[in-house]
């Protein structure tokens, strides 16, 4: 594995763990933060329409979801990944699934994301994320998973 691609493998991994939390606790915005550019956006597509969100909105909406309790706990794994880079920048493609607990034997969600990364002069950074959840109508293909 080259250095860019453990580099974005290693930011991905950071995401996905940083997102992870337990009930009675939070996502560690702080940590995920670091890994987007300053203007990073979140981008949710529903399959008709999207939902675009800086990263203080998207945390946020979702701090607002779990203090609700629609939310109690979440535990989100890459379950496959398909990047390419072009010189100082990156599309990463990654199958996601979500689980209530670490124990749970079925994800409450899966989907994929799409990553869009940037390398300057301190490393790689992600500058966008898109995601789309399966459901009714919307498959994910049998090549990402």
């Amino acid at each position: 594995m080259n250095v860019d691609l453990k580099a974005i493998h290693t930011i991905t991994k950071k995401l996905y763990d940083g997102l992870c939390f337990e009930q009675g606790q939070f996502p560690d915005f702080k940590g995920v933060r670091k890994l987007f550019l300053e203007n990073a956006r979140f981008i949710e597509h529903d399959g008709q329409q999207e939902n675009i969100k800086t990263f203080d909105d998207f945390s946020a909406s979702l701090t607002s979801v779990i203090k609700s309790g629609q939310l109690i706990s979440s535990f989100e794994k890459e379950v496959f990944e398909k990047t390419e880079i072009f010189g100082s920048i990156a599309q990463r493609f990654s199958t996601f699934e979500a689980y209530v607990s670490v124990d749970s034997k079925k994800p409450y969600s899966q989907g994929v994301n799409s990553f869009q990364f940037i390398k300057d002069s301190d490393g790689w950074h992600i500058a966008s994320l898109m995601w789309q959840c399966a459901g009714p109508g919307v498959e994910i293909p049998s090549e990402y998973l």
